[in-house]
């Protein structure tokens, strides 16, 4: 009698334990059904102009705002407002003029992600989000024509929000840049997406 009851014990655990696992499953499954992911890229031309000779130091550089309106949302049946996760995936900067240029000029560069109206004073926005260090790259070969990032692992989804991505770039170079140089860089961002799906 001792025998059949504990095993009759035992199945009862063992029905109660795979029934548990089962909801547990299938509340994942709807969890999963109710977000997509997907990758969003942007492309930005910036000229960087030096009007006079320049030294070895560390200066800013401007990349123009990013409009954050993107077919990449409808296409994965969300929108921006429903981001849960935003992080930068892959980022480069790329010497597309003059002809022959390299990145011999430059040592380290570090990107920011900031807003339209920064207070300087304490590195943050006018709504509280901070000014950013997203990615970076410190060892910077002398024959470079495309410099790979390193991301920073950060979730930048307040950021992606926004109408347009701000970039701020600090370029530090190890050798005197003549007066009259003009370079023409596209800066690549990847952002990989988490969001909720339209209408859940």
């Amino acid at each position: 009698f001792m025998k059949k009851y504990i095993l009759i014990i035992i199945g009862i655990i063992t029905v109660l334990l795979l029934s548990s696992c089962k909801k547990e499953i299938d509340e994942a499954e709807e969890i999963v059904d109710e977000f997509t992911q997907f990758t969003i890229e942007f492309d930005e031309m910036t000229p960087i102009n030096f009007p006079i000779d320049i030294p070895p130091g560390t200066y800013p550089a401007p990349i123009d705002p990013v409009a954050t309106d993107n077919d990449a949302y409808a296409n994965n049946n969300t929108a921006k407002n429903l981001i849960e996760s935003a992080v930068l995936q892959n980022a480069r900067m790329e010497i597309i003029s003059p002809e022959g240029a390299d990145f011999s000029f430059l040592q380290e560069v570090y990107i920011y992600l900031d807003d339209d109206l920064v207070d300087d004073s304490d590195d943050t926005t006018d709504d509280g989000l901070p000014k950013i260090l997203v990615a970076s790259n410190l060892i910077i070969s002398e024959t470079a024509t495309i410099v790979p990032l390193n991301p920073e692992d950060v979730n930048l989804v307040e950021y992606l929000k926004k109408e347009t991505i701000n970039y701020s770039v600090i370029l530090k170079t190890d050798e005197t840049i003549s007066a009259g140089d003009e370079y023409n860089i596209l800066f690549h961002s990847e952002f990989l997406i988490d969001a909720k799906i339209l209408g859940i």
